[in-house]
């Protein structure tokens, strides 16, 4: 740390906007000082606070995105960006999330 500067650590998700199509929608979130975040090939965030600027960021068509390509029906508040952009489906589910579990695992106290 130099002078007032804090460090900060955010958990990025991206996913392009598709073939032929320049860009990606995204969000960003701000990982709390006294927490670990994980991730294995699976988007680990599901809802977040479009009005706290302070612990989030994210591309302005997040979810009008996920609209358009009818990944997304419901209201603004209930959008979750793993289930609209990378929903888990078996394999996922037994082995990305399976290492995710085994590195929380090693920060237990057992």
């Amino acid at each position: 740390m130099v002078g007032a500067t804090l460090a900060v650590a955010l958990f990025p998700e991206m996913i392009g906007n598709g073939p032929g199509v320049r860009g990606a929608v995204w969000v960003a979130v701000r990982i709390p000082d006294d927490c670990i975040a994980a991730h294995a090939n699976q988007a680990r965030i599901h809802k977040f606070d479009v009005n706290d600027k302070e612990n989030c960021m994210y591309a302005p068509d997040v979810i009008s995105f996920a609209r358009d390509k009818k990944y997304f029906n419901g209201i603004n508040k209930d959008f979750s960006f793993a289930d609209a952009y990378a929903p888990l489906d078996f394999g996922a589910r037994r082995y990305c999330e399976a290492r995710v579990w085994s590195f929380y695992n090693m920060f237990t106290n057992q």
